[in-house]
């Protein structure tokens, strides 16, 4: 093996001294006296990153070149090509004035420079290894962009540059090299290159560089302007290379048509995921916001794209529509600043011209964002029938992504749901998130929780229809404590307990917000239930769930249950208390809370009576029971004292 393939294997091996050998090697430069020139004199030169990277390149093309004649697959250089895109984007992220300042400072440090040494051969060395480097990226930029450079035969061999782990790397290169390099040289290769030749260049390979420039564009070691280079570029890089590229390569993603280089269904897919993965980090990089992408009707290829089974596909799109629907929520958050403040102190009359202009743009934009989001809720919702064929083929990759797609739309439809504009048009979505509920999976089923904290208010009955669902979430799985079961979960106890301590708590703390009579009441009745029938393996588990579920709003359900006997004057607070609580419904009526303080009271203790009185406790041998009745019991005596028979 050649040397530079030799350090790179053993490097991947673990040998310590060939990774100290990669890692100084791009980080710092060496002034070799001993080099010889073409005609045996003695001419030193300066050794580094891109001295090896050009050597070990050329090293992989003659072993491909030797393989894919002979079809020798004894050593495959897939990991070898992996990893010297790894290192050749370290230095690639090193301006050229950088370069410059280490091989000055390597000059500096070397004693046979400063006896034989000259500030014109300082000055040749340094832009010999500027002539070095821009050889390098320019074989990269080659190798990314010409498939044509990758050796095959008709045995199946194909170069190691070909695997996507590896071209994904070499176009972060690209990308790291325009982008330290200054504005000038970062415009140039997107307006000199990427939009003419996008047409003749694998489609792959120019998504992956679009979406590596935005990501190193937000970098902290960004050369200054380019923010503002990535701003003017936006609007020309959406409509002339993503809007197209989108549009086809999400389309074309689930039926197998070719694309140009002979791509299969296998690349088409990882074409259109990284086409929205770099539309995803463009917006993020300009702070853009789903109303600012005019130049496509990102609605309908969303649409299209929730229908991909493919995972990576759904993976980019519930990361773009996170991106831009979370700059939605904050546009939303500072127009209600600007609506408060206007309404307290008058603020419209102490705003100049260009404020007054902003606030009608934002108004304006909320308007679109309104119309983009109900368009979201429906296409959203008309994947219930696709996510419950996934659920029974148990197809947990789809629904998952189904799953955040839904909570990114839910979180940012929560004050269209509030204000009664949606018309119905939530209907799909809920029975989707209702659905994905009863899912097996915690990646699934956490995902469709959190929806319903943006979902649940006092105008719906979502409180009382989750309700049933979370109370079968709280049951300890019995393949966590040893029981039998048709179904494994894919956690451990641990993170089951955070859980339900952390999420499940504190959704059904909100449900009990919204149905508190109707919490109580199916609380009390399954613990009358359980203390009441036959015990069973799982009948302390079950009971354990029902006093968890009582344990979570215990502190809340004392303080109603002590108004029964409150007086007129604490019972109009605790009225006025809860039409605070709940801004959707006014005015509740102070016999409505005497009713339910007396109806609390009642309940509790039927649980507490129904407890003490039952035989089977004494024959529970669950520690997790025991803790979770002696949790509920210290909490009710703190604040509500009923004698136990």
């Amino acid at each position: 093996m050649d040397p530079a393939l030799s350090i790179l294997d053993r490097a991947l091996k673990g040998d310590a001294g060939a990774l100290s050998f990669l890692e100084r090697t791009a980080a710092i430069y060496v002034y070799d006296s001993t080099s010889c020139g073409p005609n045996g004199s003695n001419q030193p030169k300066i050794c580094g990153a891109w001295d090896f990277l050009n050597q070990a390149l050329s090293e992989v093309e003659r072993h491909e070149s030797r393989t894919s004649q002979t079809y020798n697959r004894s050593i495959l250089l897939d990991a070898h090509a992996q990893l010297l895109a790894t290192m050749s984007r370290k230095a690639a992220r090193r301006c050229p004035a950088s370069d410059q300042r280490l091989v000055e400072v390597c000059l500096s440090n070397a004693a046979h420079f400063h006896e034989h040494g000259s500030n014109d051969f300082a000055h040749h060395l340094i832009q010999n290894n500027q002539q070095i480097r821009d050889r390098v990226m320019g074989r990269i930029a080659t190798i990314t962009f010409d498939f044509t450079n990758h050796p095959s035969n008709a045995n199946s061999f194909s170069s190691a540059f070909s695997n996507s782990i590896a071209m994904d790397s070499l176009c972060a290169v690209v990308a790291a090299n325009a982008i330290s390099t200054g504005p000038r040289e970062f415009t140039n290769l997107v307006m000199g290159w990427i939009i003419p030749s996008m047409d003749k260049m694998p489609p792959f390979a120019v998504a992956s560089v679009i979406y590596h420039l935005a990501a190193e564009s937000m970098s902290k070691s960004a050369p200054g302007g380019t923010k503002d280079a990535v701003h003017s570029l936006f609007d020309e890089l959406i409509s002339k290379v993503l809007a197209p590229m989108l549009l086809e390569s999400v389309r074309n993603s689930d039926n197998g048509e070719s694309q140009p280089g002979g791509s299969d269904r296998a690349n088409t897919h990882r074409i259109a995921a990284m086409t929205i993965k770099a539309l995803e980090r463009w917006c993020w990089a300009t702070s853009s916001s789903i109303t600012n992408l005019r130049n496509i009707n990102i609605v309908e290829v969303i649409s299209d794209a929730m229908y991909s089974d493919s995972g990576i596909v759904m993976d980019a799109l519930s990361e773009l529509l996170d991106s831009l629907l979370r700059k939605d929520t904050e546009s939303e958050s500072a127009m209600e600043g600007l609506s408060i403040a206007n309404n307290v102190v008058g603020l419209s009359t102490f705003l100049g011209p260009d404020m007054r202009r902003l606030q009608t743009d934002v108004v304006s934009e909320m308007a679109g964002r309104e119309s983009i989001i109900m368009e979201l809720v429906s296409a959203i919702g008309l994947q219930r029938f696709r996510f419950a064929s996934r659920l029974s083929s148990g197809d947990s990759d789809v629904c998952r992504c189904l799953a955040s797609i839904a909570l990114s739309i839910a979180s940012a439809s929560e004050s269209i749901m509030r204000s009664g504009k949606m018309n119905g048009n939530e209907k799909g979505m809920v029975t989707l998130l209702l659905t994905a509920t009863s899912h097996s999976s915690l990646n699934v089923y956490s995902l469709a929780l959190e929806s319903f904290k943006y979902l649940i208010n006092p105008t719906n009955d979502l409180s009382t229809r989750l309700l049933p669902l979370l109370q079968s979430k709280v049951i300890t799985p019995p393949s966590l404590v040893g029981l039998s079961s048709h179904h494994n979960v894919d956690i451990d106890f641990h993170e089951f307990e955070r859980f339900r301590e952390y999420q499940l708590a504190e959704i059904l703390a909100l449900c009990y917000v919204h149905c508190r009579s109707y919490y109580i009441d199916s609380c009390c009745m399954a613990i009358e239930e359980f203390c009441s029938a036959a015990p069973n393996p799982h009948t302390s588990y079950q009971m354990e769930a029902a006093l968890f579920c009582l344990c979570t709003v215990s502190v809340d359900t004392c303080k109603r249950a002590l108004l029964a006997d409150a007086s007129p004057a604490s019972i109009k607070a605790a009225a006025k208390a809860c039409s605070m609580q709940q801004p959707g419904i006014r005015n509740i009526d102070e016999k409505t809370v005497a009713d339910d303080a007396k109806n609390h009271d009642e309940k509790l203790a039927k649980c507490i009576l129904a407890i003490s009185k039952c035989q089977a406790i004494a024959s529970f041998n669950n520690p997790l029971f025991l803790s979770q009745l002696c949790r509920l019991l210290g909490r009710v005596s703190d604040n509500f004292v009923i004698p136990i028979l």
